[in-house]
């Protein structure tokens, strides 16, 4: 259980990208995003398909072509090679017109790199770049928020944790992790009414080890305290 520590109250709403944020933590949901999300590197409309040797050697990528660079880029993120690949989108971006097709692919590429790695903050600046499809627009926010209520969470700031899960929840289903987080947050502010009622509500739906000590712990920490003794 995190210990309690005093709360941040703000937190960005969910089209701005570029508010400060720590780096994620390692959870579940946490791997997911660094995996890429729903969108992982190959994923992209100019997808670099699965590792080959085109990128498996070291080379000045300043001499590639935009198309050349964007497909390495997806070649790196599929060899979990994140900041490499952020070089080889940065060169597409500088060789193409910002409202290009190819500039999008390279600033979506770039910014899912940053995400992998870790740096939220950078991937909010790269995916504003180049303009993006809406579809893009949605998932990338859903994979940046999902990182802020971790960072924030794992900081202790549970009220910005809840905070990044309620703008989430706006453009994604929230998922069982990060209700669980949610709850966890509550429970950490001593709001045991509504970590109880959010946690039975996750053990209803399925039943795990997790949800199952989450109540228990709830329970605990509502029992008067001559029933703890």
């Amino acid at each position: 259980m995190t210990p309690t520590v005093p709360a941040a109250t703000s937190a960005a709403s969910p089209t701005d990208l570029t508010a400060p944020v720590p780096v994620a933590v390692g959870s579940s949901a946490a791997r997911a995003v660094r995996a890429g999300g729903g969108s992982s590197g190959g994923g992209g409309s100019g997808g670099g398909g699965g590792p080959s040797a085109g990128c498996a050697n070291d080379i000045n990528v300043s001499g590639l072509s935009p198309s050349a660079a964007i497909s390495r880029g997806w070649c790196l993120m599929d060899r979990h090679r994140p900041m490499e690949a952020v070089k080889a989108f940065d060169v597409a971006i500088a060789k193409t017109a910002p409202t290009s097709k190819a500039a999008s692919e390279a600033a979506y590429g770039k910014s899912l790199a940053y995400l992998r790695a870790g740096l939220t903050d950078q991937a909010a600046v790269a995916a504003a770049q180049a303009p993006q499809t809406e579809t893009r627009k949605i998932d990338l926010a859903v994979q940046l928020l999902t990182q802020r209520a971790l960072a924030a969470y794992a900081s202790g700031r549970y009220v910005e944790a809840i905070l990044a899960i309620d703008q989430r929840s706006q453009i994604a289903p929230e998922t069982r992790d990060l209700m669980l987080m949610r709850g966890w947050s509550y429970y950490n502010l001593n709001d045991y009414i509504t970590a109880k009622r959010i946690f039975t509500a996750v053990d209803q739906a399925t039943s795990t080890a997790d949800s199952r000590k989450a109540l228990a712990a709830v329970r605990e920490a509502m029992a008067p305290r001559t029933m703890r003794n």
